[in-house]
């Protein structure tokens, strides 16, 4: 198990950034890799989407990931948790903690747990982290 936490300040309040983390397809929309993101299903308990990314590895190799993520509210406005089986028995695991802060900015801490393989969980843990970084740069531009 591989495991990394990332923390982030965005100028923005809460209400604006929190359904762009919530819903799959905004965050798709944000996200400098996945190319097309579909609801699957809606159930009490969870909301199901199918990810098209691709994503260069190294810079040079091609990668076309296809996979579904389960999106669960544990906490409304505080505590978005994902979890999906990437590929080849890779278990993702990402819990997003939000914090409204007094002066309209919005903390996140992203906590990530990845189940699988030693080389390819670190490559797919700095790809998040690059791609993260973009991605909330993205949401704070429309919050």
């Amino acid at each position: 198990m591989y495991q990394l936490q990332l923390n982030y300040t965005l100028k923005g309040n809460l209400q604006k950034i929190y359904p762009a983390v919530l819903d799959m397809r905004q965050f798709g929309k944000h996200h400098p890799y996945m190319k097309e993101v579909k609801l699957v299903q809606t159930t009490n308990a969870y909301t199901e989407y199918n990810i098209k990314k691709f994503v260069w590895i190294f810079g040079f190799i091609p990668q076309w990931p296809n996979y579904n993520a389960q999106v669960f509210e544990i906490e409304k406005n505080k505590h978005i948790q994902y979890k999906s089986a990437v590929k080849g028995g890779l278990e993702l695991h990402i819990d997003f903690i939000f914090a409204n802060n007094p002066n309209d900015t919005t903390s996140i801490v992203e906590n990530i747990t990845l189940t699988g393989g030693k080389m390819v969980c670190k490559i797919l843990l700095s790809t998040i982290e690059k791609s993260h970084a973009i991605l909330v740069k993205n949401i704070e531009k429309t919050a």
